[in-house]
């Protein structure tokens, strides 16, 4: 995917240079690992149309743009005919808080050419790579060879070294030479002197950062996932699946029933829940309306502000399960009053409903009598009828149920993206 990317840019002259990292860009695909991309500013203010044209042409998808800088966009491109995802993250300066070392004009004035695109100069890739480093605190043995490769195969990049460090060239030099963490880490105060004493400040960066801010908040790009089935159906395995898979926001989060971190109620504790009587009428109703008090302060506290930080929020089990299983929750009152409630829960963004036969999920876990578990069944697939659900078989191999889940939370990103 990266090729037809970089393809594209090079057609339409676009100015760009990948700046780290490329060496292993075929090993990319469905990892934690991105591209970072610089393009001339011009390109960036235009980013989201170029590569909306450059979807089009390639028949990728674009299922989420992240502005987490100023001059820096996260962008996530999926090829269905692939099954692949890309993570592209572009950039308009080589910053940190809106200072910079080199312009980006001045850096794509000295690209090269690695394999079929561009990346920086050896000796502009060394200084920057560089001061991101040690702004991060990552002094590994394999960066500091990174450094040397990069010194030593290129007298620009020396010379470079001496016009930024001075006098303290050479010891960056015999530190490199020597992949020398400690005596970095005993000069690292010295060395972020000197290369922040060559850094210029932009002007009106904390302007734009509060017009990101504001438009993070008002149009939050995290999204919230709800599971529902019967016990032993998988949703805990497909769960699992879904977290570790490559999913196009920063992180994830995991609720159980309620969005609140402790769990610290009956429901979803108690290793035999249908074991337990129901509630009597009144103390049904009185949790009712503990269940809104808490599902709203939660959203308020816990979930409104992982949307605005982009993290995937799953919840196994959400209120609504309350509507199929009502012996779980104990709950002994109407399911007027249980309906009349619902329309104060916010609601999950996707929410996916598992099952699988009776006799399946039965033996896998004993839990709930066979009778009962048709019963839940039933119940589960009537609630997935319901536009807002999504029904998923469960029956069939892990591999293809967490394709399933994972193909429509994509497309229902992509979706969301083109509205």
């Amino acid at each position: 995917m990266y090729k037809e990317v970089f393809s594209f840019f090079e057609e339409n002259n676009i100015e760009y240079a990948v700046l780290n990292g490329y060496e292993e860009l075929e090993n990319i695909y469905d990892t934690a690992k991105d591209v970072d991309i610089l393009i001339e500013r011009v390109s960036f203010g235009n980013l989201r149309n170029i590569i909306h044209d450059m979807c089009k042409e390639n028949n990728f998808s674009i299922v989420q743009i992240l502005h987490h800088d100023v001059w820096a966009m996260d962008v996530f491109l999926y090829s269905h005919s692939q099954n692949q995802m890309l993570h592209l993250d572009f950039y308009a300066e080589v910053s940190s808080n809106g200072k910079y070392i080199y312009s980006t004009s001045e850096l794509l004035k000295n690209t090269k050419n690695y394999r079929g695109f561009k990346i920086l100069s050896p000796a502009h890739e060394l200084i920057t790579y560089f001061d991101k480093c040690i702004r991060k605190n990552n002094f590994s043995k394999e960066v500091l060879e990174k450094f040397g490769s990069l010194l030593f195969e290129n007298s620009k990049a020396s010379a470079e070294l001496q016009r930024i460090f001075g006098e303290d060239a050479s010891l960056l030099e015999s530190i490199f030479a020597n992949k020398d963490t400690d005596l970095l880490v005993d000069n690292i105060d010295v060395l972020k002197d000197k290369i922040n004493q060559r850094k210029i400040t932009a002007r009106f960066y904390l302007l734009g950062e509060i017009k990101r801010i504001i438009s993070r908040i008002l149009k939050p790009t995290g999204i919230t996932i709800a599971f529902y089935g019967c016990d032993g159906v998988g949703k805990s395995t497909v769960i699992e699946k879904i977290i570790r898979s490559q999913m196009p926001f920063r992180q994830t989060q995991y609720f159980h029933f309620k969005p609140l971190h402790a769990r610290n109620t009956t429901e979803g504790n108690s290793s035999t829940p249908h074991l337990m009587g129901k509630y009597s009428y009144t103390k049904s109703v009185v949790k009712l309306f503990y269940f809104v008090l808490q599902y709203n302060l939660g959203w308020l506290k816990n979930i409104s502000p992982l949307r605005v930080k982009s993290y995937m929020i799953i919840f196994d089990r959400y209120y609504f399960d309350i509507f199929v299983d009502q012996i779980r929750y104990r709950y002994g009152a109407s399911d007027i009053l249980l309906r009349l409630a619902g329309w104060l829960i916010p609601k999950p963004n996707i929410s996916f409903v598992l099952v699988a036969p009776p006799e399946v999920i039965y033996a896998r876990k004993q839990e709930v009598e066979l009778a009962n578990l048709s019963t839940q069944v039933y119940g589960y697939k009537k609630l997935a009828k319901n536009n807002d659900y999504y029904l998923v078989e469960a029956n069939s191999s892990l591999d293809k149920v967490v394709k399933t889940v994972r193909t429509h939370i994509l497309d229902q990103m992509k979706e969301r993206h083109l509205n």
